[in-house]
């Protein structure tokens, strides 16, 4: 399953012509810093 996320992932990145390192980890960074930037607790969050 996660290889399959990781291909999900890559194809975006080509098909957008974004010239980022992105990985799931770093979506998953970025979403949980977007919650908490919009005040859900980060407890909710886990």
């Amino acid at each position: 399953m996660r290889w399959k996320m990781q291909r999900i992932v890559e194809n975006a990145v080509k098909k957008g012509k974004i010239c980022k390192d992105v990985s799931e980890l770093s979506l998953r960074h970025r979403f949980a810093t977007h919650l908490l930037e919009n005040g859900i607790p980060i407890g909710k969050m886990m």
